[in-house]
């Protein structure tokens, strides 16, 4: 009696004319199952090989090690940035004052090239 393999997959789906394995006679089945060692081994090797196409090639400590990196360049960065904002601030204060200077030495009437 055939059986239907529609919508199966895998070792469940093996037919031999037609015929499920577990339905075959026993010494046919015995043939078969000793052969379907190979058909598990094909299908699990195709399962991997199915995974590691699916993601990214890459090991997780590597990419960590790429991320920690990351985090430590932009914290160097940051404190450039830091400094560079103290010395803005530090020079906008100077040019604040000077103003000032220019200002009260102008109401004095002294000619600021001059001093």
């Amino acid at each position: 009696m055939q059986t239907s393999n529609i919508g199966e997959t895998g070792i469940t789906s093996i037919r031999v004319n037609g015929v499920r394995l577990n339905e075959l006679p026993i010494a046919e089945q015995h043939e078969a199952r000793s052969q379907l060692v190979l058909a598990e081994d094909a299908e699990r090797e195709q399962k991997i090989k199915s995974v590691l196409a699916t993601y990214p090639p890459y090991q997780i400590s590597a990419l960590n090690a790429q991320v920690k990196t990351s985090r430590t360049s932009i914290l160097r960065a940051q404190d450039v940035i830091d400094k560079e904002n103290q010395i803005i601030a530090e020079y906008t204060g100077h040019i604040a004052r000077c103003e000032i200077r220019d200002r009260e030495l102008k109401n004095l009437g002294v000619e600021l090239g001059k001093l």
